[in-house]
C-alpha cells in the first residue's frame, strides 16, 4: 500500500525486495519474479551504487538468461567501474556468452585495478588460449 501511495519513493520497493529475498525467493517461483520486479524498478533509478544491478545479474545468470545477466553486469561496471567484484562478474558472464573480447576487457581492467593479484594475469592468459582454439 505504501508503494501505491508514494510511487516514487524507493523505500517500499527496497523493503519488498528484501522481504522476498529473505523468504528464499529463488528459482522461477512467484516470489523470485517479485524480487526481480522490485530490483529492476530500483536499478532503473539508481545512479550511485551497483548493488541492484549485481543482484539482478546474479539472478539472471542463475536462471541461464545470459543476455539479461550481461546487461546488468555491464551496468554494474559502468556505475562502479573500480569495483573488482563487478569486473569479475562481468568477465564471467561474458565468457558464458562466449564474448571473449568483452571478457578480456574486464580481465584487463582487473589487472590494472589489482596489479598485485597474479591470478588476474593468469586468467587473461587462459582466456587468450581459449580464444586461440
Amino acid at each position: 500500500r505504501y508503494a501505491a501511495a508514494r510511487p516514487v519513493d524507493p523505500l517500499a520497493r527496497q523493503q519488498l525486495a528484501k522481504f522476498y529475498m529473505s523468504a528464499g525467493a529463488t528459482g522461477d517461483g512467484e516470489g523470485a519474479e517479485k524480487v526481480v520486479q522490485h530490483l529492476e524498478w530500483l536499478d532503473a533509478r539508481e545512479q550511485k551504487t551497483a548493488t541492484n544491478a549485481v543482484e539482478l545479474a546474479k539472478r539472471y545468470a542463475a536462471a541461464g538468461d545470459w543476455e539479461k545477466a550481461w546487461a546488468k553486469a555491464e551496468r554494474a561496471t559502468q556505475v562502479s567501474p573500480y569495483e573488482a567484484g563487478n569486473r569479475e562478474l562481468a568477465a564471467t558472464v561474458a565468457i558464458k556468452r562466449k564474448d571473449y573480447e568483452a571478457a578480456e576487457r574486464h580481465l584487463g581492467a582487473l589487472v590494472v585495478l589489482e596489479p598485485n593479484v597474479g591470478l588476474h594475469v593468469q586468467r587473461v592468459e587462459a582466456l587468450r588460449k581459449l580464444r586461440a582454439k
